[in-house]
């Protein structure tokens, strides 16, 4: 192993002796190396060699960098010499270290700092532990720093404050608290879902993060209300913050973020009418508001979400019926209105949502029959209309779902026979549930009620 006194990394002006840099550079690798049982890594090549450049290593990617001599030129060199002689010399620096999925098993050492070119430190999905090192606050050039899927412990270290350049901070499933720093404002996307942290969203966001486009702060325990002041993250494209401790109602200026495409607000305990805030972002692709508050019916508006792939609303206190502009967003993939107090009936028109792959409206009170425009959806994988109040007889346009996976019909008022749909058995349906013991006839039904 490269053996380097801690004096000569002190040395003021070692950046600028190009030899030195080098061996730092080489010396700051091989503690990591050891650090993380470098000789279980999945992929190591050239690590344990004696190769001398650390260039060479795998995950190390180098570009070359222009430095200026430390010294001048000493002795008998006359002045002629001395004025033709180079002030700087072009070097290969360590710019990328990305070990990606890796087994890297321990703790980041603090000499990763003397890396000072670092841009991209990329070590996800390994089982690093302990504390974050302070030290890598000491990275001035860092714009990439990935640390997720790990399981550290500690705090997001105040010195990392100083990463002026930092872009993308990603420690998404690790086991850290504490409050959220905020402090970075070229950051662009901040990734620390499923985590421990506390404390609330500032009302300075906007201004503190103005470059943001992905906020992702999912299975935390986050407290309070969403900042009004959210709506000035004008670049917004994901916000995460699902399960949480969120409270209160989802700000009108929300609405402002036009750049959003991914919302997610579920399992927290937020209220108010929030379609009048939703409808006005019409890039949305995902709205998921699952397991809140939120009052009030799926106004006609819903069809400015003309993209929208995913509509999850269910287990909250959603009124009124289903409006059939619904069948206007031709894009939705998955439809979930379970566990609410939607009202009226399946409107005919649902049967133009020909990419719908899961639609699920249990537990609501539901009326009426079930259209037979249903059989129209041939990309089902899901159908769940239990616990309604639904009548007459089942489609048998249903047979037509070659791809559904799971019907369940039960706790309803329908009458007849489910026995048509039993072919669907032997193609892809492996779940089937009817009120076959008591108004309906299914031979082929997984589980009777």
């Amino acid at each position: 192993a490269l053996q380097l006194k801690r004096s000569h990394v002190e040395v003021r002006d070692w950046t600028t002796d190009p030899v030195l840099r080098k061996v730092i550079q080489l010396y700051a690798l091989s503690v990591l190396f050891r650090s993380t049982q470098g000789t279980s890594w999945v992929d190591q090549s050239n690590w344990s060699s004696h190769i001398a450049d650390a260039c060479d290593f795998s995950g190390v990617t180098c570009s070359p960098r222009s430095v200026g001599l430390s010294r001048a030129p000493t002795g008998s060199i006359n002045a002629t010499l001395k004025a033709v002689l180079p002030l700087t010399t072009t070097i290969q620096v360590v710019t990328n270290l990305t070990l990606d999925n890796n087994n890297l098993i321990g703790t980041l050492p603090t000499e990763l700092s003397l890396l000072v070119d670092l841009k991209v430190l990329s070590m996800p999905n390994n089982e690093l532990r302990g504390d974050l090192p302070g030290t890598i606050g000491h990275l001035g050039a860092l714009q990439i720093l990935n640390l997720a899927e790990n399981r550290f412990v500690s705090q997001v270290p105040g010195q990392w404050s100083a990463l002026r350049d930092l872009l993308v901070l990603d420690l998404h499933e690790n086991e850290l608290r504490g409050p959220i720093p905020w402090g970075w404002n070229q950051l662009t996307s901040l990734s620390l879902y499923h985590n421990f942290f506390t404390g609330t969203i500032p009302t300075f966001l906007g201004e503190a993060l103005p470059n943001l486009q992905e906020l992702l702060l999912d299975v935390n325990r986050i407290g309070g209300n969403i900042p009004t002041r959210i709506g000035e993250l004008g670049s917004l494209r994901k916000l995460g913050l699902r399960d949480n401790r969120l409270q209160g109602a989802v700000p009108v200026s929300l609405g402002d973020c036009q750049t959003l495409e991914h919302l997610d607000l579920g399992e927290n305990a937020l209220s108010g009418n929030i379609f009048g805030v939703a409808t006005r972002l019409t890039n949305l692709r995902e709205l998921k508001l699952r397991g809140n508050a939120f009052g009030s019916s799926i106004p006609d508006s819903i069809s400015a979400l003309s993209v929208l792939q995913t509509l999850s609303v269910d287990q909250n206190d959603i009124t009124g019926t289903i409006p059939p502009v619904i069948g206007s967003l031709r894009a939705l993939e998955t439809l979930r209105l379970g566990r609410n107090r939607i009202q009226g009936g399946l409107p005919v028109e649902i049967g133009q949502l020909t990419n719908l792959r899961i639609f699920d409206c249990q537990m609501n009170m539901l009326v009426g029959r079930i259209p037979n425009t249903v059989g129209q959806l041939t990309y089902l994988e899901e159908l769940r209309l239990e616990d309604n109040s639904l009548s007459g007889g089942v489609p048998p346009e249903l047979l037509e779902l070659h791809r559904l996976m799971l019907l369940r019909l039960h706790h309803n008022d329908l009458t007849g026979s489910v026995s048509p749909l039993c072919p669907l058995r032997d193609v892809s349906l492996t779940s089937l549930t009817a009120d076959c013991r008591s108004d309906m006839e299914c031979e082929c039904c997984t589980e009777c009620f």
